[in-house]
């Protein structure tokens, strides 16, 4: 059985390379992690989804991104465009 952590980490590199053509390395997880944990000034807090998805705004490579993290598993679960619709009816 795959554990959701690993899930969701595998999920946010796919999602990396298909939406923005991106390789998203181990380095660069542990950086935004460490960013969004800390409340680093590299990172925006946009909104909060749920108790425990919450979304920010990052640099994937040169581009900007919304990142959706999970303080459950303290992973990234997934990336979003940077003008995705992030209103109630969309969730």
């Amino acid at each position: 059985m795959i554990k959701k952590k690993y899930g969701q980490r595998t999920h946010a590199k796919k999602r990396a390379l298909e939406r923005f053509g991106h390789e998203y390395t181990k380095q660069e997880r542990l950086k935004i992690i460490h960013d969004i944990q800390n409340g680093s000034s590299e990172v925006k807090f946009i909104s909060r989804f749920s108790n425990r998805l919450s979304t920010w705004q990052i640099h994937l490579g040169d581009q900007i991104a919304i990142a959706v993290y999970d303080r459950n598993t303290k992973e990234i679960a997934t990336f979003l465009p940077e003008h995705y619709d992030l209103s109630p009816a969309y969730r």
